[in-house]
């Protein structure tokens, strides 16, 4: 004899009723020595986790490779706006001296 949670049944109306299950006294047989058992076949849950995995690292180097071309590619119009912007200050500069003359 031991000590057990009392399991809930089916019922709703009973699960309504009761929000802590109820202890009681049930007889119950200790359990048996299980056989030593091979390694565990892995469950269709392992599975879709490993898949999920290699999905995530999958992901994050197709990620770091958007980052790195975007960051490429800033680095270009950087470089473009730098040069509209010396462009523009010599034309201007070049406006200066044709007025000052």
């Amino acid at each position: 004899m031991e000590w057990i949670h009392w399991e809930r049944r089916q019922d709703r109306r009973d699960r309504k009723k009761r929000s802590q299950p109820q202890k009681e006294w049930i007889e119950r047989k200790p359990p048996k020595e299980r056989k030593e058992v091979k390694e565990r076949r892995r469950g269709s849950r392992h599975k879709k986790l490993q898949g999920r995995q290699g999905l995530e690292k999958k992901i994050k180097k197709e990620i770091m490779g958007l980052v790195q071309r975007t960051k490429n590619i800033a680095e270009r119009w950087k470089r473009k706006k730098e040069e509209l912007c010396r462009k523009m200050e010599e034309a201007e500069k070049i406006k200066e001296n044709e007025e000052k003359e």
